[in-house]
């Protein structure tokens, strides 16, 4: 076996075992008992939201809230927007559901399921339940209708809401009242679960629908029967845009606590699908595999008053409501400064290909007849100006989850203030950058830019992701992809930043220092990406892997060979399964994602999953902006940046990491694109940082090159020939 290749086996060794080393010891996060109850009730109110709870208005709800748990809920169902039969569906299935009702970016006005019918044995049968089931049979999903109440013996409702809720798959409801029971002790008594609907909350008099609520959750409360849990839920949105809701627990082991779930992993954040398993977990039944939510826990003790913790899930609602409108046109202006960026560089660099070569006088130099790689002293201005403008644009990702530092949210012209803090943000960068002691390196600039990028989302991600949530480039609560770790989005940039600034840093360093700085950063990269409790990102693991393996390989002078790639990318395969593996060991209530993936691969249930982001991959590559950016990087590479005359041979044969690190983020961008569901948003995202730090790179690299050739008595003959050599 030669060196070299007993150089790449030992790196791929080194960071499985170091992966085993660090992963296994982790700990599970500890959950407070709940005592088992005897009955649930589920009480439901389409439209209620945090704002409309307050001491006066809705005594009872603020009463519960301040003696129970409470959280944000997102009600996220298979629809964009949730309307009210959606809600329950999807409570009843505890997955991700739909009503066959006609949408069209709004609700129907009339409530599309029929009331229930007598069916002679003193139950109710939902007719439409068997044409709900075979429309969510066609979704990808997986959801099926009727979960909840196929757990427990008897279920129980109150409006034709609560019944699509409450129905088992076969449609039947036990026991059903159209309004509320004049007995309703007596009713609640009935069965193990009862699922109430109440008036909803919206319009103009949403004050006095939300006092209506609340008296009849009093009249609720007074009836209910010992050791229940009550839970007062907003089950879904009325009219667009979505929303979070208000979600109550009242019951033992909840007093005074945020709300928050496995789905989520994060506090005060629950979903809709969450119900159903939480109802289960409080009767100690088990939950069908179908419901793919997870019981909602109690998370820290709530150190503030009622009203202050209501007013911060208020605040949390403006910031997801503020977010939501303000992306499309926030990539709109990322993918026009990059395709302007691209368009000026491809102006400048086929300019620059006329004219290698020529012999410019050069004032600044006080010399004639020698050679300047960026030409005349005007051409290096509009190249310097270039420069600046590749080093801000770069920045600009970073600085999008930098603003959520600010409460953005608060202003009254959130647009402007938002955008603004980005763009001062950048400029702020650019300068330290560009004026920091690492700036008479060709390298220093954009390297601090790359390495600061990674840097800021690693943290992030590690300190609870807080810069994720809500941002341009991270994720909402309403989408409900994920509540905490790597986004898709958020992992490209991190990707781009951290593999192009490793191999800056690498270029500084040799030998085995090299490798070795290369192989320990590569394993902390990995880790903080793929460990459940932080980045939990499945696509990040097999994209990272591989891309920082080769980019050690290559750095290190090791040939990439076919089988070496393919070691690579089975390195990445296995660093996953051990992420994976170590999450579905722990208590099947504390697993991520990951752990929770592992065991439906086992029970074979995954497909739905893949299925479903095989599908969302498509859908992004041929609807979105960003598909523009990566082909036109995709052009723009290989026709104006390779070419002998460009520049960037010249920066591969002087900096051979620079060269690897493109190599480990172009193997990044493929598997990424290839196993996440956002698809083409990766490796447009990674082009976003990675082509404009190239390009500045490019250009100073050429410019240092040009004061090197006005400070040596070389002859014009000889300059001229170790230029083209070098650009060779």
């Amino acid at each position: 076996m030669s060196i070299a290749l007993r150089r790449a086996c030992g790196i791929a060794l080194a960071m499985m075992l170091a992966l085993a080393t660090v992963v296994v010891p982790m700990p599970a996060v500890a959950q407070a008992a709940q005592t088992p109850m005897d009955h649930v009730v589920i009480v439901g109110v389409p439209g209620l939201r945090w704002v409309d709870i307050d001491k006066e208005n809705t005594p009872t709800l603020w009463r519960l809230a301040d003696t129970g748990g409470m959280g944000n809920m997102s009600v996220r169902a298979a629809a964009a927007l949730t309307c009210p039969a959606d809600g329950w569906v999807t409570l009843g299935a505890g997955n991700r559901a739909r009503s066959p009702e006609p949408r069209a970016h709004r609700c129907p006005p009339e409530f599309p399921i029929a009331e229930p019918v007598p069916a002679g044995d003193g139950s109710y049968r939902l007719a439409e339940q068997s044409q709900i089931a075979d429309d969510n049979n066609e979704l990808n999903h997986g959801a099926r209708p009727g979960m909840l109440a196929s757990s427990v013996r008897c279920s129980s409702a109150v409006g034709r809401g609560a019944a699509t809720a409450a129905a088992r798959p076969n449609g039947r409801v036990e026991n059903y009242s159209p309004t509320m029971p004049t007995d309703l002790a007596e009713f609640l008594r009935r069965c193990q679960i009862t699922v109430l609907e109440l008036p909803q909350v919206s319009g103009e008099f949403r004050k006095e629908m939300a006092n209506d609520v609340d008296q009849q959750v009093a009249a609720i409360e007074a009836a209910l029967p010992e050791r229940t849990m009550l839970m007062v839920a907003g089950v879904a949105d009325l009219t667009g845009p979505p929303a979070l809701h208000t979600m109550i627990i009242n019951a033992p082991g909840y007093e005074h606590t945020w709300l928050t779930s496995a789905s989520t992993r994060r506090q005060p954040y629950v979903q809709l699908i969450d119900l159903a398993p939480t109802a289960l977990k409080a009767l100690d039944v088990g939950a069908p595999k179908a419901i793919v939510g997870q019981p909602m826990t109690a998370g820290q003790t709530r150190d503030r008053s009622t009203d202050v913790s209501i007013d911060g899930l208020e605040d949390a609602q403006e910031a997801t409501a503020a977010q939501r409108p303000l992306v499309p046109d926030f990539y709109s202006i990322l993918v026009t400064l990059n395709l302007l960026l691209l368009a000026v560089g491809a102006v400048y660099f086929r300019r620059r290909s006329k004219r290698v070569g020529e012999t410019l006088p050069d004032p600044a130099a006080g010399h004639s007849g020698r050679p300047h790689l960026l030409g005349s002293l005007r051409e290096r201005r509009v190249a310097r100006i270039i420069e600046i403008a590749a080093t801000g644009i770069a920045a600009i990702p970073v600085s999008a989850f930098l603003a959520n530092l600010f409460p953005w949210w608060r202003a009254d012209d959130t647009r402007t203030v938002l955008f603004g803090t980005i763009a001062a943000l950048s400029v702020v960068i650019t300068l330290v950058a560009l004026r920091g002691p690492w700036q008479r390196h060709p390298l220093g600039p954009p390297a601090v830019v790359a390495l600061f990028t990674g840097a800021v989302l690693g943290v992030d991600v590690v300190m609870g992701s807080h810069l994720e949530l809500n941002s341009m480039l991270g994720y909402s609560p309403l989408v409900a992809g994920r509540f905490t770790g790597f986004g898709n989005y958020g992992f490209a940039i991190f990707a781009g930043g951290i593999i192009l600034g490793a191999a800056y840093v690498a270029q500084l360093l040799n030998g085995w220092n090299r490798v070795g700085f290369l192989i320990g950063l590569g394993l902390v990269v990995v880790i903080v990406d793929g460990a459940p409790i932080w980045g939990s990102d499945v696509g990040g693991i097999i994209a990272l892997t591989p891309a920082f393996m080769i980019l050690a390989m290559r750095a290190s002078g090791v040939w990439l060979s076919p089988l070496r790639i393919l070691g690579s990318l089975a390195g990445g395969l296995v660093a996953v399964a051990i992420f994976g593996w170590i999450d579905y060991l722990r208590p099947e209530g504390e697993r991520t994602h990951l752990g929770r993936f592992v065991a439906q691969m086992l029970d074979g249930t995954a497909g739905t999953i893949v299925q479903r982001k095989a599908e969302a991959n498509v859908n992004l590559l041929v609807s979105s902006q960003l598909t523009i950016l990566v082909i036109a990087v995709a052009l723009f590479v290989p026709l104006i940046l390779l070419p002998r005359s460009a520049g960037l041979r010249r920066v591969f044969g002087l900096y051979p990491c620079v060269k690897a690190g493109a190599i480990g983020v172009l193997i990044a961008a493929v598997v990424g694109f290839a196993v996440n569901d956002s698809g083409i948003a990766i490796p447009a995202f990674m082009s976003a940082v990675v082509v404009p730090l190239i390009i500045a790179t490019i250009l100073r690299v050429l410019a240092s090159s040009t004061r090197s050739v006005a400070t040596t008595q070389r002859s014009p003959v000889a300059e001229a020939v170790l230029t083209e050599k070098a650009e060779g």
